[in-house]
């Protein structure tokens, strides 16, 4: 049926003059909010991958590690970033330089758009068990919560006991049993106290056969909650209801009775039900055992955590016992560790308002929680005593949104988009790659930009001054290696017209470039240096001049290009340089991995060509037995994937003379590659489906079309959270935040 491969269903229905049911309709698409060029690029790809039976996991080939010089080891960074050479004062001059470059053109750049679902997976699961055996739970917390008005009370003592022993005998992960103990240290925030009010009512339900109900539950989903008269939550009264059937009689109310009338919780449980329904009570009632109040509290701290944040960002979720969340922590960070000209958080549709909440909520707490107000000086997080009047504030904000624009649609096995219910396409998130399609943008709306230094939201590493340096090693070594590259990019360039009108004049001749290709030589290990690059060699260069080869020795090596092409011309060798020095840089911090950890990582693959790159691969990009080879338990990859990297924004502003600060834009085209997408398949309402997905660090992060560089950070810079065990438990001093903000009173 799907013959026609990736040579186009639109462009062959277009000639047939008809609209077949594999043929996009760009009014439909548009109508979607999608990208319609965009769509149709994934829907020919993902056609030609189904039509050729084609995996798009990439082969394997080796991993890079330090001792092939395809990571650079810590202690070489070191001593390149801080240059062994130097003097003193070279030193404080090139320090005071980064510091300037780093709040001038160095921007930040947080995708923050991710759902706390994948977070929460452990908890949702859990509570998908437990409400399948005891829906009683359930129904419970949804009372609980006011979420539905249905009141059907498990007053039966024989269904209780049922009940409890259906509960008691679901298994408990390791990692389910300490969230209640876990959740307890976030101590006086809302979450924790709905967490004790939700199981304190489950105990009560299953061990009297009465239930407690409350109010409105103050929840992040920004609904508003008016004050009571005392200053407390309406979430902190409750109303207690004594259910009939325990009690033997009915008891009538009216007016004059507690009937309908809210009383505080606390007061209800101590009051004395009449001696009769006290006397059915003590028959009905068993203290429960430790496992089965385990159980509950487990259930309790679950469904408080999901009813909370699942389907909410990552980012606004909290993760210190003080309350406060991954994106407060890391404006925190953003001022104390590497400050730059503008931080650009991305965050999901329609929720850029909540967004700017949570960032103006977090200034007012910055403001009262640092260590030192003055450190704030010359930031947006400023009191507005301390604001500049006549100047921009260096560390500005902005957000932008991962919209409907960066979103692809879901496809059939046969290649045809899915349909929702009302004949509409389904879309779906095409992956954080599609990130890249804002580059440009940033970069035409901050016009002093030169890169941006890209940080995971939930990778939390503290304040602390050893971390400040840690940080800073590594945007010094991408700004001098930038710097290098832009001298030998515009070299190039203004010698390429001489070159080919000189049939004589095929060596760059300039001592400043043989400089600058044997400072690039120091990241080059030890023992290849003298075969690369050796003294004789740049003795030789110094007379006669610089050939291609020259700096495919050095720079091929340091960025793994592929090999020169043979047959080539001298001109054709030299155009062949100047599109390799074109490629925007990239600069990967990755760590090293220990025993026990899994997860993707960078190495060598091969290309449906034959041809092999350097990577930043995923595992999802690999084949089952490459992923459990390289990325599993004791694999050989032997570093993580990137916990920051480093990035050109634009490239060639030094041969932009009339407007050096211009240069050329990176395009999203550049990057993009037919090699470098996943076929994602998923399930999605019963059925099979697939769509288009992309990564952001492989995009960026090949050597087919980035010069990129692993550069090896120390573990301390890398504290991802994966699951809520990652920040229960935690604090504002077990993270390293004691240097910059105060801890509680």
């Amino acid at each position: 049926m799907w013959q026609l491969g990736h040579i186009g269903l639109v462009r062959v229905c277009m000639d047939a003059g008809t609209m077949t049911s594999g043929e996009l309709s760009r009014e439909q698409v548009i109508r979607a909010g999608l990208n319609y060029e965009r769509v149709q690029a994934h829907q020919e790809r993902i056609v030609a991958a189904l039509t050729s039976g084609r995996e798009t996991t990439l082969p394997i080939v080796g991993a890079c590690t330090t001792s092939n010089g395809a990571v650079i080891p810590w202690k070489t960074l070191v001593r390149f970033a801080e240059g062994e050479r130097l003097t003193s004062a070279q030193r404080r001059a090139r320090r005071a330089a980064f510091h300037y470059w780093c709040r001038q053109h160095l921007g930040t750049f947080i995708p923050a758009a991710g759902a706390a679902s994948r977070f929460l997976a452990s908890l949702q699961r859990f509570l998908q068990d437990v409400n399948q055996q005891v829906p009683e739970l359930n129904e419970c917390c949804l009372r609980f919560f006011n979420l539905t008005q249905h009141i059907d009370p498990i007053a039966n003592r024989s269904k209780r006991l049922d009940s409890l022993a259906l509960l008691s005998a679901i298994p408990l992960s390791s990692e389910i049993k300490v969230i209640p103990q876990l959740l307890a240290d976030w101590g006086n925030t809302e979450t924790c106290k709905d967490f004790s009010s939700l199981a304190n009512v489950l105990e009560i339900f299953f061990t009297d056969g009465r239930e407690i109900e409350h109010g409105p539950m103050n929840n992040s989903s920004g609904i508003e909650h008016d004050n009571s008269t005392d200053g407390m939550l309406e979430s902190n009264h409750w109303r207690i209801h004594w259910d009939n059937e325990i009690y033997g009689k009915s008891v009538a109310h009216d007016e004059t009775t507690s009937k309908g009338k809210e009383v505080h919780w606390l007061e209800a449980l101590q009051s004395q039900p009449p001696t009769e329904a006290r006397n059915q009570s003590k028959r009905l009632r068993r203290d429960l055992t430790e496992k089965e109040r385990l159980a509950l509290r487990c259930y309790a701290a679950a469904y408080v955590l999901i009813h909370r944040f699942s389907g909410h960002p990552k980012a606004l979720v909290p993760t210190t016992g003080e309350g406060d969340s991954f994106l407060f922590l890391k404006l925190v960070e953003q001022i104390a560790l590497l400050p730059s000209s503008v931080s650009v958080y991305v965050a999901p549709f329609q929720q850029s308002t909540q967004f700017k909440a949570e960032i103006e909520s977090g200034r007012q707490k910055l403001i009262r929680q640092a260590q030192n107000v003055f450190d704030l000086a010359g930031t947006p997080f400023a009191p507005d005593w301390l604001k500049p009047t006549n100047q921009r504030a260096t560390g500005d904000f902005t957000i932008l949104e991962q919209g409907l624009d960066l979103c692809t649609l879901r496809f059939n096995e046969d290649g045809t988009a899915v349909l929702a219910d009302d004949g509409s396409y389904s879309s779906v998130a095409a992956g954080h790659g599609e990130l890249l399609n804002l580059f440009p943008d940033i970069a035409a709306q901050w016009p002093n930009l030169e890169c941006l230094h890209i940080r995971n939201i939930d990778n939390v590493v503290g304040t602390q001054q050893e971390r400040q340096q840690e940080l800073s090693a590594v945007a010094e070594t991408f700004r001098l290696l930038r710097d290098t590259m832009e001298f030998l990019r515009a070299e190039v360039e203004d010698f390429i017209p001489t070159c080919r009108s000189s049939n004589n004049n095929d060596k760059l001749k300039n001592p400043q470039a043989i400089t600058a290709l044997k400072f690039l030589a120091q990241l080059i290990p030890t023992a290849a240096q003298g075969q690369i690059f050796s003294a004789s060699m740049a003795s030789i260069s110094m007379t006669n001049g610089l050939t291609v080869e020259d700096f495919q020795r050095v720079l091929g090596n340091l960025y793994h290009w592929q090999p020169l092409p043979e047959n080539l011309s001298v001109f054709a060798k030299w155009d062949w340089l100047q599109q390799q020095l074109a490629r925007p840089l990239s600069v990967f911090g990755v760590v090293r991995k220990e025993v026990g950890d899994v997860g993707g990582g960078p190495v060598f693959a091969q290309l449906p060509d034959g041809t092999h790159v350097k990577i930043c691969l995923e595992m999802p990009h690999a084949s089952k037995e490459d992923a459990q080879e390289y990325f599993g338990n004791k694999g050989r990859a032997t570093h993580f994937n990137p916990v920051l990297v480093f990035f050109e924004l634009r490239t060639h502003q030094r041969s932009h003379t009339q407007n050096p600060r211009s240069g050329r834009i990176v395009q999203p085209g550049q990057l993009f590659d037919e090699h470098f997408w996943l076929l994602a398949r998923k399930e999605f309402k019963g059925r099979k489906v697939c769509y288009h997905e992309t990564v952001l660090y492989e995009l960026i992060g090949n050597s087919a079309r980035t010069n990129v560089l692993f550069v090896e950070v120390p573990r301390t810079l890398f504290r991802p959270h994966k699951t809520l065990l990652d920040s229960l438990g935690q604090d504002r001093r077990s993270y390293g935040f004691d240097e910059t903000l105060k801890g509680e009173e």
